[in-house]
């Protein structure tokens, strides 16, 4: 399913469970706009539950922390996700008991069905001063079927040309061997990474792997979703969606999955695949990146900063990773970088055990607020970025390089109440001109590339890694894999099977020893998808998605 497209906000997350100081619950009242005197108050702790699993974990004692206690007398403390989340998710709803501020990921329906998350309406008309100005487009996506909203989504519409929002990576100095070649088929691919193994078997000491994947359940959707992505489908879940007749069909049982499937499978056999791929874990197959000694793989750009930045701060620059946009033939169109769009699936919500719900929607929503937005975004000025005499917002290679030091960003707490928090679009200005998020600047996307990244984008003839894949305006639904499926339905059971069933079967093909038994395990897995109700599945994401695009009045794919 899922590789959910992230725009790169440094990634940001809260608090680890703490004790609940505050005032008396209170009910919303008529008051004046958002500011900081509007939320400042006596001292109070606001506890978040963060279920982002990839959440950055900053302290809770950070600049930003410290300087928010200053403006507004308000404490965060985060818990961030460890285990499985609906585990989590489950034992927070038996016992009744929440963090003010919950986030649930892609499990946080779960707190709305069970009365858990505060209607926000009224709040957002009395006291929503920024919320309104900057993310009311996308309040009527998310708001649910009984006409509330429960959650502000953590982003708008927006893409992000500075970085790939995914698809096959090659390290550089394979690009560099081979001449910078034109990478648009799976076959062309391996051969790159085939050739440039057989040349050098070892990467400072170590056995060179030349395809790693990672089997970990919460990260399978690396594996399943390229079959979609080489066919020129956007992802959109379990599901692949025909943009003319917005019709949803199952993907983990088509052509184009059994196909990329099989290419995987003879290059297990040809020794090419990291032969740890099936039993080890997200950290490890991250750190296994960050020594360099793997040559590609297929995964998503909000996924790898932190890979990307350690091979830096390593002086292995020739060891980064640049995404090619991979496709079946010249004939399909690559439907990789797509802009982020609003999620109407999940977001903050205030819970019902909060002790002031007023005062933390006015947080949330001073949050939003200019001055605040690019403390979170930018950092310090003069510290973080300077301004130029033409009040134009900038930062010095020192800066930027200090920028890319993960112990930099935790002890400053910069981009700490980015996602999942509300944001603006990452193409957004602020209303003196200057970009929301350095991210969106064209200026710093061209300076914080280093000479290493200069070379290979010279040798491409583009100027952003955005640049190298088709651009594409979206889909009018979104995406998919945001739709709800009810608790006990059978269209979760039938979702959650077929999930089980690839994660049983998918890596046994990989590994089969022969064609024959890779074909076996096929018809077996098929037979088993085919026991399902799959038609009923499709239908069901199929009527939410034509719904969402008629309540959203949306037409078709641009």
């Amino acid at each position: 399913m899922k590789g959910k497209r992230i725009i790169s906000l440094v990634v940001g997350a809260m608090l680890s469970t703490g004790i609940l100081a505050g005032c008396q619950k209170s009910e919303p009242t008529q008051g004046a706009g958002n500011n900081t005197d509007s939320v400042k108050g006596d001292p109070i702790t606001f506890t978040f539950f963060n279920g982002f699993g990839n959440a950055t974990q900053f302290p809770d004692d950070n600049d930003f922390t410290n300087w928010v206690k200053e403006q507004t007398g308000v404490t965060i403390k985060v818990e961030y996700l460890a285990g499985d989340l609906n585990t989590k998710v489950g034992v927070m709803l038996a016992s009744g008991d929440y963090p003010d501020f919950i986030y649930g990921w892609d499990a946080h329906q779960k707190f709305v069905d069970a009365g858990a998350a505060v209607p926000l309406n009224d709040y957002i008309e009395k006291y929503g001063t920024n919320i309104k100005k900057y993310q009311e487009p996308i309040l009527k996506k998310s708001t649910q079927k009984d006409g509330k909203i429960y959650f502000i989504p953590p982003y708008r519409e927006g893409v992000n040309n500075a970085t790939a929002s995914g698809g096959f990576y090659v390290q550089k100095r394979v690009l560099e061997e081979a001449g910078y070649p034109k990478i648009t088929t799976l076959d062309q691919y391996f051969n790159i990474l085939e050739d440039y193994k057989s040349k050098h078997p070892t990467t400072d000491g170590s056995s060179t792997i030349g395809f790693s994947v990672i089997s970990d359940p919460t990260a399978f959707f690396t594996i399943t979703n390229p079959g979609g992505a080489l066919a020129g489908y956007s992802n959109d879940g379990i599901l692949q969606f025909d943009p003319k007749t917005i019709t949803g069909k199952l993907y983990a049982n088509n052509d184009s999955s059994k196909k990329y499937w099989t290419k995987l499978n003879e290059e297990w056999n040809k020794g090419m695949i990291d032969p740890e791929a099936f039993t080890q874990k997200i950290d490890q197959y991250m750190s296994k990146l960050a020594t360099g000694r793997v040559l590609g793989f297929f995964d998503y750009g909000w996924r790898l900063s932190n890979v990307q930045n350690s091979l830096h701060q390593q002086g292995k620059d020739e060891y980064q990773y640049v995404a090619f946009p991979v496709v079946w033939d010249n004939s399909i169109v690559d439907r990789y970088q797509l802009p982020s769009t609003p999620i109407t699936r999940d977001g903050i919500s205030i819970s019902t055990s909060c002790k002031d719900p007023v005062r933390a929607f006015k947080f949330i929503d001073w949050l939003m607020s200019e001055e605040v937005q690019k403390r979170i975004n930018w950092g310090v000025k003069d510290k973080d970025y300077n301004v130029d005499s033409n009040g134009k917002m900038y930062r010095t290679p020192e800066q930027r390089e200090q920028l890319k030091n993960q112990d930099y960003i935790k002890k400053t707490g910069i981009g700490m109440f980015g996602y999942p928090w509300p944001v603006n679009s990452i193409n957004a200005k602020y209303s003196d001109g200057n970009y929301w998020m350095p991210s969106g600047d064209p200026d710093e996307i061209a300076a914080n590339y280093t000479d290493s990244d200069k070379k290979v984008l010279e040798k491409y003839g583009v100027k952003t890694w955005g640049e190298m894949f088709h651009p594409d305006k979206g889909n009018p639904w979104g995406e998919a894999w945001d739709v709800k499926l009810p608790d006990g339905s059978n269209e979760q059971l039938t979702n959650t099977k077929i999930n089980e069933l690839m994660q049983e079967y998918v890596p046994k093909m990989i590994m089969a020893k022969s064609s024959s038994e890779f074909e076996s395990l096929w018809n077996k897995y098929t037979s088993e998808i085919n026991k399902l109700d799959v038609k009923g599945l499709e239908q069901f994401i199929t009527n939410a998605i034509q719904e969402r695009v008629k309540q959203w009045g949306t037409g078709e794919s641009k």
